[in-house]
């Protein structure tokens, strides 16, 4: 696997990411990667699942002369899960989704200024508060409800691989056109248009 193709994987990169961000705020958060055998029995907890969009048409110039795409809408959905009578609160449900519509209102932030938990994306405005919905099954006394959020996501101008003289990819380094200007310089960058 190259390493675009790693950069690629977006929405692995957003799940991850955001639960790295939910755990350091000591929420329990699963994606489709750690989700550990059982989890349905953890409670409060939340679920990160993030959808790719259509590409904005915003193209990064790499090295190697192609322009490619490094914007996207997407979409997040966070199903924040409590068990009100065995956690023994009975608004501990309203309280938890204050507390992640309270981290979600800064994770674009977040993702500007963090670049150790988010190395290679970005989020670039502030998300959209879309919504939610609420389920409450009494066979198991959970409550369940699905915040939606909706941004643009994009790729860090310094996550993108150069390729040296040998051709292996590194991490990004200054490259200079026939001016001396840094190609990967965000001033310098060109937008194509589709």
């Amino acid at each position: 696997m190259s390493a675009l193709d790693d950069l690629y994987q977006l929405r692995s990169q957003v799940e991850e990411n955001t639960r790295t961000l939910f755990e350091a705020n000591e929420i329990i958060a699963l994606t489709r990667t750690n989700a550990p055998e059982e989890f349905q029995q953890v409670t409060p907890r939340v679920e990160i699942k993030c959808t790719i969009g259509a590409a904005t048409g915003h193209r990064f110039p790499c090295p190697d002369g192609f322009a490619r795409f490094d914007r996207w809408r997407f979409n997040l959905a966070i199903q924040a899960v409590t068990r009100p009578a065995k956690d023994g609160v009975s608004a501990l449900h309203e309280q938890f989704l204050g507390r992640i519509r309270n981290l979600c209102s800064t994770l674009a932030q977040s993702t500007w200024e963090d670049t150790g938990t988010f190395p290679n994306i970005r989020i670039a405005e502030p998300l959209r508060d879309t919504g939610d919905n609420n389920t409450l099954k009494s066979s198991s006394g959970c409550e369940y409800s699905v915040l939606s959020f909706a941004g643009t996501l994009c790729i860090r101008e310094s996550a993108w691989p150069v390729v040296d003289a040998g051709g292996s990819t590194n991490p990004s380094q200054p490259i200079l056109d026939d001016a001396g200007i840094n190609i990967l310089d965000d001033a310098a960058q060109t937008v194509l248009s589709d």
